[in-house]
């Protein structure tokens, strides 16, 4: 890991989508480096400002958690949202409990449905039964 995390900071520093996700997964995950959440979120954001789905839903983990510092649960929905309208379907799932319980957002529950809908339909099996809460 220390050989991956020497070779991703060149690429990352020239603005590689990829090696600036996997430093912010080293950070994270404490592979190679020590644990440091706000230079996980630093790289992942870096990413994600690119557009890369994965990162967009890391930072929106790392923001609904507070691990890189204060939660910041409407940063978070932004974010899910970033990754959830390209397809992943963690971050679709994780919109839907955020507008379900009006954390960062409005309670919306025609937004947690469709968005639990979409989940679903993208292979995440809890969100049949999130589908099963809405009144």
């Amino acid at each position: 890991y220390a050989e991956a995390f020497t070779t991703c900071m060149a690429d990352a520093e020239l603005g590689g989508v990829k090696a600036q996700s996997i430093l912010g997964y080293l950070y994270e995950t404490n592979l190679g480096v020590e644990t440091d959440y706000e230079k996980a979120l630093y790289w992942y954001q870096a990413a994600a400002d690119q557009g890369d789905k994965y990162s967009q839903y890391k930072v929106a983990q790392l923001y609904r958690t507070g691990k890189s510092g204060t939660p910041n649960t409407s940063k978070a929905v932004e974010y899910y949202r970033l990754a959830a309208e390209q397809g992943h379907a963690e971050a679709q799932m994780s919109l839907g409990v955020m507008y379900f319980e009006g954390s960062g957002t409005d309670v919306d529950m025609e937004a947690a449905r469709y968005w639990w809908e979409k989940a679903q339909s993208n292979g995440v099996e809890r969100a049949g039964s999130a589908l099963k809460r809405i009144p």
